[in-house]
């Protein structure tokens, strides 16, 4: 697990990201700098992070979660209100990426299954 310097929390919303990355990856600390995968993040993990920043009304897609790898940067791409912002340079007629709707399909309702699921391979692993 790759490590930066521990930068705290300094908002709402990198406070709200921080606990769920905590949560989800079984952490005790995250800084607003850490990388999510470099903290043990996978695509199962960040399917978790997304259905629970919904479940907290912020509308994240996961291609935004792979776009904005820290607290702070995926913090200020969400902001206070959970709008989520374009990329800076990004047209909307851009389509050098996956649209965010093929991710879409996922909601807050599906955590549970995320969980039980994440939780019976993680069991058969050890």
């Amino acid at each position: 697990m790759t490590r930066t310097d521990h930068t705290p929390p300094r908002n709402p919303t990198e406070h709200l990201l921080a606990g769920i990355w905590r949560e989800v990856l079984g952490l005790t600390e995250v800084g607003v700098h850490d990388n999510f995968f470099h903290l043990g993040g996978d695509s199962i993990s960040s399917l978790r992070v997304i259905a629970r920043l919904r479940a907290a009304g912020h509308e994240v897609s996961l291609p935004e979660l792979f776009r904005h790898q820290t607290v702070a940067a995926l913090a200020e791409a969400i902001g206070p209100t959970g709008a989520a912002a374009t990329d800076a340079g990004a047209s909307e007629g851009d389509t050098a990426g996956p649209d965010d709707s093929d991710f879409g399909l996922l909601g807050a309702g599906d955590l549970d299954v995320l969980d039980r699921l994440y939780g019976e391979a993680k069991e058969a692993s050890e």
